[in-house]
């Protein structure tokens, strides 16, 4: 087939999937009466569709893309079930999917009262996720599960959970800056559980353990993880003081073409002191993890949610909070201290704030500045309004500035991102949004002004968004972690609908 041919047969194959995706958004009312012996039967589609230029290669064509996500379940009694699909056509890129349909995730499960058994895909997560996180961000595609064997037993007193299988990432993402795939020519198997005990109200007892063993696909490489970890918490444990303690310590192995060879160990603690005096909130938080590589995990970061998170793998940091309410008004301060043992440099993090909240007005005030003595200075600043205009109405904006100066080179460079972006809500359901970045430290090739628009939908459990323009990329945000996404220029549509 000649190319053109190929294009067209994409660009129909594109417009097909967006009528049907379309025409089952408009009807989903009339599908609740397939069968009586379904109690509830729920669907969920996410759809995105776009013509991306490609961000290394502004004079390169630009790509079609449709992304496809259905996820359908239903309940019969205390059984349920579901499945999940994706869908991915690119025009041009090299996405290692050789399958128009994936089958993502499947699942049957028994909900009783006290007892819930799943057999297929299923979310593990282990205390804070120091040792254990499989969870979904939509943002960055990300929806790593267990497919396998899972069952919890649920008490007013006690807790017990096991599992094993193995680990199950999604092969085509519905999302603009996915991660890379991380089971790329290996798989991970999982075994392990948890007792907890609630002897005394508001408090949690536990013990975690599980051993992971990651090979690759040809056997020649194989890596081992043995973990043990505990959970101590007690609620008002002094008037008002709430704490949380977790240990974990990994036992690691590494063999290469049979050859055995043990590792040094890991260990990630986490501890948080929380008290709420009068008018008062405090919160007292500590990290230490050392050597943990292990990759399916989501610690606690204890940095801001504004600017790149620092490596969870080899770090110490100490953060102390406050927050004072006078009427209307809320003032916030935090510090932070600790090391980074990847950059062998210290980190200082300073950052003041203010809420305000007055009827149908809200204005936020932010601004710190991080310290990594010999590789990088943070300056930040961010202010959030919103104004209530006609009834029913309102303006929202939000201004941000930040300032990197790395230093870890022998030519220190600037990173200066600047952000506007203005969203006026006409209703509860539409939204319309301008943004303009400015960024004056890239290069020529990259350009350094990005404009773009946005018009949003949203009514029950159906939404829609249609984005124009160019955004900078650099740092965002989901689920506590940042992570840097590669600049984006071109038109998409998006759309959720769940009944």
């Amino acid at each position: 087939m000649k190319s053109s041919q190929k294009v067209r047969t994409f660009s129909r194959g594109i417009w097909l999937l967006a009528i049907f995706s379309t025409v089952a958004f408009a009807g989903e009312d009339n599908s609740l009466s397939a069968t009586e012996l379904i109690e509830k039967a729920t669907l969920q589609e996410h759809v995105l569709i776009g013509n991306v230029a490609a961000p290394d290669d502004p004079g390169a064509p630009a790509e079609r893309r449709f992304l496809n996500y259905l996820s359908a379940g239903s309940e019969i009694g205390r059984i349920n079930f579901g499945a999940d699909l994706t869908t991915m056509m690119t025009e041009f890129q090299n996405t290692g999917v050789d399958r128009l349909v994936s089958l993502e995730k499947k699942h049957v499960s028994y909900v009783g009262d006290d007892l819930r058994a799943d057999l297929g895909d299923s979310t593990q997560l282990l205390g804070r996720g120091i040792a254990l996180d499989l969870y979904r961000d939509d943002v960055f595609g990300i929806y790593n599960t267990l497919e396998g064997l899972s069952a919890r037993y649920d008490a007013s007193f006690a807790k017990i959970s096991g599992f094993a299988g193995r680990v199950n990432a999604l092969v085509a993402p519905v999302a603009l800056n996915p991660i890379e795939y991380p089971l790329t020519d290996r798989q991970m198997m999982l075994a392990g559980g948890v007792a907890e005990l609630n002897a005394f109200e508001g408090s949690r007892l536990g013990l975690h353990a599980f051993t992971a063993q990651q090979m690759t696909t040809d056997n020649t490489e194989s890596w081992a993880w043995n973990t043990v970890g505990a959970v101590v918490a007690q609620d008002n444990v002094l008037e008002g003081i709430d704490v949380y303690l977790e240990p974990n310590i990994v036992l690691r192995d590494h063999s290469l073409f049979g050859k055995n060879s043990a590792l040094s160990p890991s260990f990630g603690t986490f501890v948080s002191i929380a008290m709420s005096p009068d008018q008062w909130k405090i919160k007292l938080e500590a990290k230490d993890y050392r050597n943990y590589d292990f990759g399916f995990r989501r610690p606690p970061t204890l940095e801001d949610e504004l600017i790149a998170s620092l490596n969870n793998e080899d770090v110490s940091l100490a953060r102390f909070q406050a927050e004072r309410r006078v009427g209307p008004l809320a003032l916030t301060a935090s510090v932070a201290a600790g090391y980074d043992r990847v950059i062998r440099t210290q980190i200082y993090h300073g950052i003041i704030g203010s809420r305000f909240h007055w009827g149908r007005d809200e204005l936020e005030l932010k601004a710190g500045y991080r310290l990594m003595p010999g590789d990088n200075d943070i300056t930040h600043a961010a202010v959030k309004f919103k104004v209530g205009t006609f009834a029913g109405q309102s303006l929202e904006m939000n201004l941000r500035r930040q300032l990197e100066a790395h230093r870890i080179s022998t030519t220190p460079f600037n990173n200066d991102r600047n952000l506007v972006e203005a969203t006026y809500n006409f209703s509860e359901r539409w939204s319309l949004g301008l943004g303009f970045e400015n960024v004056p430290t890239n290069p020529a090739s990259l350009g350094a002004d990005f404009f773009n628009a946005n018009i949003a939908y949203k009514a029950g459990a159906k939404s829609a968004r249609a984005f124009l323009g160019s955004t900078s990329g650099g740092a965002r945000c989901s689920g506590g972690v940042c992570r840097v996404v590669p600049p984006f220029s071109g038109a998409l549509l998006e759309g959720y609908y769940s009944f």
